[in-house]
């Protein structure tokens, strides 16, 4: 039905071969939000919300200072959009810190 990769960013390459770089080292204990996929007739009903509050809360719980999550901006859905929309990140409270390689990177501090 749904699932959500998150993971700590100290688990990712250095050096991407994609456009978004999703590494930090581990003393910074972020977690980075990569993907999302919901099942077609479960869309619009707040999954994807209640995945991602579930890995704010895991990384609280597990110590982490911060989760990163980085949206595409587009002017409408786009159907393989995985990343999530950046209305799902302002719901829960992240901010804008920065765009990078064409990517917006939306933090939420833990502390």
């Amino acid at each position: 039905m749904a699932w959500c990769n998150a993971n700590d960013k100290v688990n990712f390459p250095q050096n991407p071969y994609t456009e978004a770089c999703f590494y930090a080292p581990a003393e910074k204990r972020e977690k980075a939000v990569v993907c999302f996929e919901i099942a077609p007739d479960f869309r619009g009903q707040g999954i994807a919300t209640a995945l991602l509050q579930r890995v704010i809360d895991d990384a609280k719980f597990e110590g982490y200072v911060a989760v990163e999550g980085f949206p595409v901006y587009r002017e409408e859905r786009f159907e393989w959009d995985n990343v999530g929309p950046i209305r799902l990140y302002e719901k829960l409270g992240f901010v804008k810190t920065e765009e990078k390689d064409g990517r917006i990177v939306m933090r939420k501090e833990l502390c």
